[in-house]
């Protein structure tokens, strides 16, 4: 192994990408939890969450699965005006600063667009929530942290059937999913053999669209560790999401980066 070598790492989607399947990878990997809550602290959101990760099993297979419990009764639905202002006037890295504010403005032109109305006019419910907010913050800081030389991301299957939202039921894939699917040139795997569930979610898309180098798959894998997210929905197989860090002299692209 050289020395300083770039270390490359895929993420593994097999059953989807979310937000919190990420996050909870990222800590099997070893990011030490103080690099997610230190950026939450300076946002001032160190009193509205506590981050509950445990080890489990999904279909036999372990991992760390993630919740995020709210401690505000009440919380508010924030606008994307204020979200932006409050992230952009934080103490923050101004690396990871750019990475979270490129996350939720991903975010907010895909829910504008789907919704008809101005950037400014977006109003947050299920990303503006604390535990999206804790995904994005954390999962941002979380890949700081790692410093990848490169990250690929498998191209993420897109679920069917519907799914619950504050807009009612939605079709699956989600209208924001498709619209950052189709902004930033991301093939989703379709099929009927597919469980019929949310299986990737905006935020989980939007975070890979922000901090992965392309869609596609390795030419080769030499993992040197994995870390394993499980996600919440019991599936007819493990629901799982596996970030891979590959031996640094094994470095690889893929074959059709997007």
């Amino acid at each position: 192994m050289t020395p300083g070598a770039p270390v490359s790492y895929v993420v593994d989607c097999p059953t989807g990408l979310a937000g919190d399947m990420l996050l909870a990878a990222c800590l099997d990997l070893g990011v030490p939890s103080e690099v997610i809550h230190a950026p939450l602290r300076d946002l001032g959101f160190e009193n509205v969450y506590a981050l509950r990760v445990e080890e489990a099993l999904s279909g036999g297979i372990r991992g760390l699965r993630l919740e995020v419990e709210g401690r505000d009764p009440h919380p508010p639905h924030r606008h994307w005006g204020e979200l932006r202002e409050r992230i952009g006037n934080a103490s923050i890295a101004p690396t990871l600063r750019a990475r979270v504010l490129s996350v939720f403005t991903a975010l907010a032109d895909a829910e504008a667009a789907v919704h008809g109305i101005s950037v400014d006019q977006v109003h947050f419910h299920e990303v503006g929530a604390i535990d999206s907010l804790v995904d994005v913050v954390g999962v941002c800081a979380a890949f700081e942290h790692l410093e990848p030389g490169s990250l690929w991301c498998v191209p993420p299957p897109a679920g069917r059937g519907t799914v619950a939202t504050a807009h009612g039921l939605l079709p699956v894939p989600a209208p924001a999913v498709l619209e950052l699917a189709r902004r930033h040139g991301v093939e989703l795997r379709w099929g009927d053999d597919w469980p019929e569930a949310e299986l990737t979610t905006p935020t989980g898309l939007a975070l890979m669209t922000v901090l992965a180098d392309g869609f596609g798959w390795p030419d080769q894998l030499a993992p040197e560790a994995v870390g394993t997210g499980l996600g919440h929905r019991r599936l007819d197989r493990p629901n799982l999401l596996r970030l891979i860090r590959q031996r640094p002299q094994d470095a690889v692209g893929c074959d059709q980066p997007q």
